[in-house]
């Protein structure tokens, strides 16, 4: 069975958690996943590493309820229990969405990058979910550093 999609400009991005107990499941209600892997050379650390499941320009229907339109979502493997979040992780989705940041050119402010916490709060649902801890601003600060570096052509 082959995804039908719709066609899109990104012009916001959505920062998930899956709230699996795993850092390898991967969804495809998101275009991109986090996930965390041991380090082949350091076993007792993670490797944080990004999984694309679908172009950013097409439209995913199920990740940020009533806000999916022109949107991109990208989200950290991980959060249930037992399976917290990694700093790895949160450095990859970050600069990941820089990358997306800059290919579609999006603002990276509080108008166009929310995490899902942030937009249910907006939106009423689910308004006790703090996925990555209320963190909005701190990992917005981040896409911001990795974007700059973009622009100065190093790579992230």
């Amino acid at each position: 069975m082959t995804t039908q999609y719709t066609q899109q400009i990104p012009l916001k991005i959505f920062l998930h958690w899956s709230g699996a107990a795993s850092y390898t499941a991967v969804f495809p209600d998101y275009h991109t996943n986090i996930k965390a892997r041991r380090s082949l050379i350091k076993p007792w650390t993670r490797v944080a590493e990004v999984v694309r499941v679908h172009p950013y320009d097409r439209r995913l229907y199920h990740h940020t309820a009533y806000r999916n339109k022109d949107a991109v979502a990208i989200s950290c493997c991980g959060a249930g229990n037992g399976y917290p979040i990694l700093p790895q992780q949160i450095e990859v989705m970050c600069a990941e969405a820089a990358r997306v940041c800059k290919q579609y050119n999006i603002p990276v402010d509080d108008q166009h990058i929310f995490t899902h916490a942030e937009a249910a709060i907006k939106d009423q649902y689910y308004p006790e979910r703090v996925d990555l801890d209320g963190r909005g601003n701190e990992l917005r600060n981040k896409i911001r550093y990795y974007l700059k570096r973009l622009q100065q052509g190093f790579p992230v």
